[in-house]
């Protein structure tokens, strides 16, 4: 079962098997100068393995569109995906999920 996460997400348990896969994605406006920055991502349980940002179709100069992040459950344990959303130096908010990936 592919795990599809989102904002809702926040401060939520995952269980991950080893080999599975979980996809976050996120809202993000890098044309006004708000990224997420990846804080932890979720090693050694988990590894990340796509990093990408999706505009909008169609959309004007300037719109935002979501970032997306794929992670794998490489090994047993527990571990902690966090991010930080701001402008350079600055830290807004925050996102956290909490995995456990069994064997």
């Amino acid at each position: 079962m592919p795990h599809e996460l989102d904002e809702q997400a926040d401060g939520k348990d995952v269980a991950l098997a080893i080999g599975e896969e979980l996809t976050l994605t996120l809202r993000e406006n890098p044309t006004t100068g708000y990224r997420w920055d990846v804080e932890k991502p979720g090693a050694p349980a988990c590894e990340l393995t796509s990093d990408d940002f999706v505009p909008p179709s169609g959309a004007a100069a300037g719109a935002g569109g979501h970032h997306r992040w794929r992670f794998r459950g490489a090994k047993a344990g527990h571990a902690d995906i966090a991010l930080t959303y701001g402008r350079f130096g600055q830290t807004g908010k925050t996102f956290t999920l909490h995995v456990t990936v069994g064997g």
